[in-house]
C-alpha cells in the first residue's frame, strides 16, 4: 500500500484574523470620535475669532509690551513750534555755520528765519538765475546755503527764507518790464523825486516779477527751504499815487486783486514744491482796513507773522481798550499787538518780544501764545 502523504493547509496566511479587524474597527471609531471632539471644541473659537467676535481670554500685553518699549525705545517728546532768525554775519564759514546750528538745536528752535533776498534787491545766496546774475543782484558775500540747510537737517531744524517782494529798486530799475510805471508808461515811477534818491520799486500786476519772484521761491524750494516768507508785499508810499501805472486792462483789476493774484501764484509755486508761503507785516501796513486802496489784513496765505517791532507802534495808537503809551515796553506792545490782531486776522502768529523786526534781522523768536 502507497504511503500516504499528510497535505498541510495554509489557507489562514490569507485571511485576516477576526480578532485583528475587531481590534482595528475599534481603534478607527475611537480614532473618529476623538478628532470629532477636538473639532467639535475649537470650531466655535475658530469662527469666532476669524469673524472678530473673539471672546476668550486674552492676555495681558500692555505691561509686557510697555515695559519691553520702555528699555528698548526712548519715548519721543514733541517739540513746541519756535522760530529764530539768524544774522547772515552768523554763517560766514563752515564752522561758523556749525556752531549756530549746534546753538539753535541747543535752544530747541524747530524753525530757522534767514534774509536771502533784502529791499535793495540783492540776494544772499549763490542763485542760478540768470535774470538775477545779469542784473547783479547776486551778493559776493553769499552764504553757503546748501552747507546751512544740510547742518539745520540733520538737527530737524527747518529753513524758513525771507525775500523782500516787491521792494526791489535794482530789478526793477533793471527791467522797466516788471516795475511800476508813471502815467503814460513812458517812465519808470519813483518813490521820491530822483534828486531825493527817489527809488522804483516792482510791480505785482507785471508778468515779469511773477516770473522772477516764482523762479527765486522755487529755486529756494528746491535746495531744501520749506518755507518762504515774503516782507515788503506792499505798495509803496510816495509821491503821485494817483499816476501809478500797473497796466490794468479791465474795470475789475484793483490794487488788492494784484496783490492777492501774485501771492496765490507763489503759494502754488510753492507748494507743488512741497513748501509753504508766508507773509509777514507790521502794524503800520494793518491798523487801517485801507492803506494806499489796500486792506493786508485781508491778503491770504499759508501762514501770516504779525511783526510787533516796537518801533513800528506809535505812542497813542489805540488796539482795542488798550492805548500805547509812550514808556511802554516790547514785552506789552508785543502782547497786546498780538491780542488785537488775532481777533481780526485768523492764525496769525506774532514776532518779538525778544527782539525787534525779522526785517531787521534781529534774533527774536516767533511766539502765538
Amino acid at each position: 500500500m502507497a504511503k500516504r502523504y499528510k497535505i498541510k493547509r495554509y489557507n489562514k496566511i490569507y485571511r485576516t484574523d477576526r480578532r485583528a479587524i475587531a481590534r482595528r474597527v475599534v481603534l478607527w471609531v475611537a480614532g473618529l470620535a476623538v478628532l470629532a471632539f477636538i473639532g467639535y471644541c475649537a470650531y466655535g473659537p475658530v469662527v469666532n475669532f476669524l469673524s472678530g467676535k473673539y471672546s476668550g481670554s486674552k492676555p495681558d500685553l500692555s505691561k509686557s509690551s510697555s515695559a519691553a518699549s520702555s528699555s528698548t525705545e526712548k519715548p519721543v517728546e514733541k517739540k513746541d513750534d519756535s522760530y529764530r532768525s539768524v544774522d547772515r554775519s552768523q554763517l560766514a564759514t563752515p564752522q561758523q555755520i556749525s556752531d549756530t546750528v549746534a546753538g539753535l538745536a541747543d535752544a530747541g528752535v524747530t524753525r530757522v528765519l534767514i534774509e536771502l533776498k533784502d529791499d535793495s534787491g540783492m540776494l544772499y545766496y549763490r542763485s542760478q538765475n540768470q535774470q538775477a546774475s545779469a542784473a547783479g543782484a547776486i551778493s559776493d558775500q553769499a552764504v553757503d546755503l546748501d552747507a546751512f540747510i544740510a547742518a539745520c537737517k540733520e538737527k530737524d531744524i527747518q529753513v524758513a527764507a525771507v525775500l523782500s517782494a516787491l521792494k526791489d529798486p535794482l530789478m526793477a530799475g533793471y527791467d522797466k518790464s516788471s516795475a511800476i510805471l508813471y502815467g503814460d508808461g513812458s517812465y519808470i515811477w519813483l518813490d521820491d523825486t530822483a534828486a531825493n534818491g527817489g527809488k522804483p520799486w516792482l510791480n505785482p500786476n507785471a508778468g515779469s516779477t511773477r516770473q522772477y519772484l516764482q523762479s527765486l521761491c522755487a529755486e529756494l524750494c528746491e535746495k531744501g527751504v520749506s518755507e518762504i516768507v515774503l516782507k515788503d508785499a506792499v505798495y509803496p508810499n510816495g509821491l503821485s499815487q494817483s499816476m501809478m501805472n500797473f497796466g490794468f486792462t479791465s474795470a475789475s483789476q484793483t490794487k488788492q486783486s494784484a496783490l492777492q493774484d501774485l501771492i496765490q501764484q507763489l503759494q502754488t509755486a510753492v507748494g507743488e514744491k512741497g513748501g509753504i508761503l508766508s507773509l509777514v507785516y507790521d502794524n503800520q501796513w494793518l491798523y487801517e482796513d485801507s492803506v494806499n486802496e489796500v486792506n493786508y489784513k485781508a491778503l491770504t496765505a499759508d501762514r501770516f507773522y504779525l511783526d510787533t517791532a516796537l518801533g513800528t507802534v506809535e505812542a497813542g495808537t489805540v488796539l482795542g481798550d488798550y492805548t500805547v503809551s509812550s514808556g511802554a515796553t516790547q514785552q506789552e506792545v508785543s502782547q497786546k499787538l498780538y491780542d488785537y490782531y488775532q481777533q481780526k486776522i485768523p492764525g496769525v502768529i506774532a514776532f518779538g518780544p525778544q527782539g525787534t523786526s525779522i526785517t531787521q534781522q534781529t534774533k527774536g523768536q516767533f511766539y502765538n501764545s
